[in-house]
């Protein structure tokens, strides 16, 4: 009579969301069948955390009573076991469907005693699209068969059932599962599974400090669309693939699932253990053939234990490939076919050059490369559609490559040591091929003191340069001859140039008359950008379509141009300036900028400053 009435007292008719959060019970409600209906009829979200002596949420026969039900999570409760129980010991095996019909987000965290969400029903949630599974270490399977309490003593479980997911769960509608920190995982998948279960599943994260033996049967691997792996994060985007930091992986992909991805548009691998792409399957046979239709981008950094792309004698085929980049991957041969004296291949290259170069736009070429190239080994027609070139990793310059990419746009140089770039003497084709370029980058040149020889005619040599960055060359003392013209250059970015007193002489700012973007950041000794003589005094310098300045970090910059120059920014609508201590104005002389109307002291643009005045308004900011 006492617990009908209590009943009839608590009840919560039109309770929607309900949280609980440390509370120190051992059941949050009473095993009775409709205990849950006559509490909370409309309950839509449930979360539960930090419930130190649950063991269980719910009896199954609360479970009708959830129909509403569309969130649940359950986080940092260190006893519970399971999340629905039978109703009791004695209560005989049923052949029915337990259903949350209604459940669209279901969450697991921190629940190290948690072995299973429930035991021996076929477990059915038509709506749900998210699982998150999080710091449950001794969660092995998501619904277990019946088995006694013996059976669970002697750790029989754990033998019999290292599979996630079975035929058991029927999640049709699920498109993302995440799973964490489940270091004694296995399986996530058996290939015996429920038929209409995880068909739209789009987003995989598995996240664990121990390799999973399979994450998934051959017949999903089409149907992922975004892929974390152990160890690290691997992430597939509708086509792409990419694994960073992921030491305990060793191949990406079973031969058989590599032999269907129609569909893969970039592979990525970064700062990996693989040493194989692609493991080898014996079922396949000799020399099977892997076809790439749609994979346009191929990415290996870092992969020092890398040694094929496939172990046994295989041939691919990668018939749009337009970028390949692999660098410090130095047990595997990119291109060449390497070959003893009787002919006998001794290593298969990732790739064969002749018949991926003719579609390639943008190839990064190592030395051990560049040398190939250089020797003749390939034709220079097989790289007529190459318009993007990074060198790195070259202990001389590399000038004489140039002369075989006739098409060539941008130019990278990156990791390399040398002092000049390119030398007082270069070739007819040499020349002709810089004056075509638009894009130069060199990054990471830490004996680079000049970038091109005096006696250079620059201004000819790269006529048509649009972009020029430069970043990190320590050593660097100019970025051209003090001649120099860039009628062309739109923007000009230069970081980290530890030996660099300026920017410019005022001869070279002259020319810049389409630079629209200038930015210069971590020069610790640049004292001004506009060098110039004190003879010029009074001359005027007009950056006629600069709209962009950016001046930050830098410990000795005093001011644009130390000389008494007119200067003149007609289009000039952007200015920030962080982290210049010693800049007490812009410039000495004349200064004309009619469209700044704010000076900001970082990229954020948070706070502006303006006194009227450019000049007046940098005074301002350094009282």
């Amino acid at each position: 009579m006492m617990k009908q009435k209590l009943c009839m007292q608590i009840q919560f008719p039109n309770l929607e969301d309900l949280k609980l959060s440390s509370i120190e019970v051992e059941k949050i409600w009473q095993d009775q069948p409709g205990e849950l209906s006559c509490w909370f009829v409309r309950l839509t979200s449930l979360i539960v955390e930090g419930c130190r002596n649950l063991k269980y949420l719910f009896t199954t026969s609360m479970v009708e009573s959830l129909a509403q039900l569309k969130r649940l999570e359950l986080c940092d409760c260190v006893s519970m076991e399971e999340i629905i129980i039978k109703n009791g010991l004695g209560e005989e095996e049923q052949a029915w469907i337990m259903m949350l019909p209604k459940l669209e987000f279901l969450k697991l965290k921190g629940l190290p005693k948690l072995t299973r969400f429930c035991t021996g029903h076929l477990i059915q949630c038509c709506f749900l699209q998210e699982l998150w599974i999080e710091d449950c270490p001794a969660l092995k399977t998501f619904i277990s068969n019946s088995f006694s309490t013996d059976a669970v003593a002697n750790n029989q479980f754990e033998e019999t059932n290292s599979t996630l997911f079975d035929e058991k769960v029927a999640f049709s509608n699920i498109e993302e599962l995440r799973i964490f920190g489940m270091d004694n995982l296995n399986m996530i998948w058996h290939t015996e599974f429920h038929s209409d279960s995880f068909c739209k599943l789009k987003v995989l994260r598995v996240e664990t400090r121990k390799q999973v033996v399979e994450y998934f049967p051959t017949q999903y691997a089409e149907k992922i669309s975004e892929f974390r792996a152990p160890g690290g994060k691997l992430l597939c985007f509708t086509g792409r693939v990419s694994a960073r930091n992921c030491p305990s992986l060793k191949s990406l992909f079973p031969a058989s699932v590599a032999l269907g991805l129609p569909h893969l548009e970039e592979l990525k691998l970064y700062c990996c253990g693989v040493e194989e792409i692609v493991a080898e399957e014996e079922r396949l046979g000799e020399a099977p053939k892997f076809v790439f239709p749609k994979t346009s981008s191929f990415i290996l950094w870092h992969l020092p234990k890398l040694k094929s792309f496939y172990p046994g004698r295989h041939t691919s085929e990668w018939p749009v490939l337009k970028k390949i980049d692999v660098s410090r991957c130095d047990e595997v041969p990119v291109f060449d076919l390497e070959q003893d004296q009787l002919g006998i291949q001794i290593q298969q290259p990732l790739f064969s050059f002749e018949k991926v170069i003719p579609n390639l736009e943008e190839l990064y070429l190592n030395v051990k490369d560049a040398v190939k190239v250089c020797q003749g080994q390939f034709s220079a027609d097989l790289f007529h559609k190459l318009r993007v070139l990074t060198l790195r990793c070259f202990d001389a310059a590399p000038f004489g490559i140039l002369n075989r990419f006739h098409n060539m746009e941008k130019l990278v140089v990156t990791h390399s040591y040398f002092k000049e770039l390119f030398p007082c003497q270069l070739v007819d084709e040499e020349e002709h091929t810089l004056a075509r370029i638009r894009c130069l980058e060199l990054v990471y040149l830490p004996d680079l003191e000049k970038i091109w020889n005096q006696d250079l005619r620059v201004d000819q040599l790269l006529q048509n340069l649009e972009t020029l960055e430069v970043l990190s060359c320590d050593s660097l003392i100019n970025l051209a001859p003090s001649a120099s013209s860039f009628g062309n250059l739109t923007a000009l970015k230069v970081e980290d140039c530890e030996a660099l007193k300026y920017l410019v002489t005022s001869s070279t700012a002259r020319s810049l008359a389409q630079l629209s973007v200038m930015s210069i950041k971590e020069c610790k000794i640049v004292a001004e950008i506009v060098a110039g003589n004190e003879d010029e005094a009074g001359n005027e310098i007009i950056f006629r379509k600069l709209e962009s300045l950016k001046l930050v970090c830098l410990a000795n910059l005093t001011s644009f141009c130390s000389v008494n120059f007119t200067f003149r920014f007609p289009r000039l609508t952007e200015v920030i300036v962080t982290n210049c201590p010693k800049m007490k104005t812009f410039s000495l002389g004349i200064l004309s900028t009619p469209r700044l109307q704010k000076v900001w002291l970082s990229d954020e643009k948070d706070k502006g400053h303006w006194k009227g005045d450019l000049n007046i308004t940098i005074q301002q900011l350094h009282i």
